[in-house]
């Protein structure tokens, strides 16, 4: 696999956009349908995505990388709607 990126996948490569890559698994990073996976895990089951999250935030890959600061940000906001939920 070679380090450089393609311009369309650099131009994509942020917390809000890494969804957008078409083939991400090319770049090193997690198919379509497994980020959509990992997506609801943080969403149900947040302290496991906040794991998940930082695992894949430290992989050498810059697009697993952003994948898994989608994956924490997730987390975060399932954990404080879970907390504002049992507050009330």
């Amino acid at each position: 696999m070679s380090t450089e990126l393609p311009r369309e996948v650099t131009e994509k490569l942020s917390t809000w956009k890494v969804g957008q890559i078409k083939n991400p698994e090319e770049y090193g990073g997690v198919s379509k349908k497994g980020l959509l996976g990992r997506r609801l895990i943080a969403l149900l089951l947040w302290p496991a995505g906040l794991i998940v999250g930082f695992k894949m935030k430290g992989s050498e890959s810059e697009v697993k990388s952003y994948q898994g600061k989608e994956i924490i940000f997730v987390s975060i906001i399932a954990m404080i709607a879970s907390i504002l939920y049992a507050t009330i």
